[in-house]
């Protein structure tokens, strides 16, 4: 004998909330749990999984208030320089931009962490080159107040800072990966690229441009984004070894080139 059943849904304790629903600190914590669960997948070998987790959490952080920050001129108003890289990351952001002042001070703060971060890395991990990279490389400080600086205040820029510095880690992680994954070096190129916008100093992604380029069969381009990375590491061997690689795909080129033409200007 047929009987019917009707249920009522009173509520979803566990439900996720919507992006948009979240505060600032909340976007860039599951920007952050998104990142990690990437680089478990990383390590564990399985790179087309972290490549999901990083460009989930890269999703995340183009709803951060700061993400135009990566724009290396995003804060200089009407100025021509980087316009066309502010266009393009600004149609991937989906928040308002900070006002300029609190944008000049975030900025001062990502470039003295970043120095201090490079610095960190390069006295422990001096072949550094190849490999995800790591929060604590670029946010390893205690949140405080400092001279002159309200707590609240303080807080503040730090959360707005660390915001950055998350989004500048998956992109840097999301060119890693894809490098991995053998089949996307343009994207490849694309986060690298953005990363260096904010941070041309940072070995790993030079190194990345590099090897993307290359693969691309932008010779020349990838030869100078090597020669750029052994100006900041040259010690590495991986950076080396990719140095020598471009200088003898130039050559063997070079050498297809003139067999090619050999016979026309006889």
């Amino acid at each position: 004998k047929e009987g019917r059943l009707t249920v009522t849904l009173l509520n979803i304790s566990d439900k996720m909330k919507d992006i948009w629903a979240l505060d600032e600190k909340e976007k860039r914590e599951r920007a952050e749990r998104w990142k990690e669960l990437g680089s478990l997948y990383l390590k564990a070998g399985k790179v087309a999984a972290a490549i999901d987790a990083y460009t989930n959490a890269l999703d995340v952080c183009r709803f951060l208030k700061v993400y135009r920050l990566l724009s290396k001129d995003d804060h200089a108003g009407p100025r021509r320089a980087g316009r066309e890289r502010e266009k393009e990351l600004g149609k991937w952001s989906y928040a308002e931009p900070l006002d300029e002042g609190l944008s000049e001070r975030v900025l001062e703060e990502v470039s003295r962490r970043l120095a201090a971060g490079r610095a960190k890395t390069k006295e422990h991990t001096p072949e550094g080159a190849v490999g995800e990279d790591s929060p604590k490389t670029v946010r390893g400080e205690e949140e405080g107040t400092g001279p002159g600086q309200q707590g609240g205040d303080r807080g503040d820029l730090m959360e707005v800072t660390n915001a950055v510095c998350t989004s500048l880690n998956v992109h840097s992680n999301l060119s890693h990966s894809l490098l991995l994954h053998g089949q996307r070096d343009r994207d490849a190129l694309h986060h690298a690229e953005t990363v260096l916008c904010r941070d041309p100093g940072n070995v790993k992604c030079q190194f990345r441009k590099a090897k993307a380029l290359l693969a691309l069969l932008r010779l020349d381009d990838a030869l100078e984004a090597a020669q750029a990375a052994a100006a900041i590491d040259g010690k590495d061997p991986s950076i080396q070894a990719l140095v020598r690689s471009c200088q003898k795909k130039i050559e063997v080129a070079n050498r297809k080139e003139k067999q090619a033409f050999k016979g026309i200007f006889r």
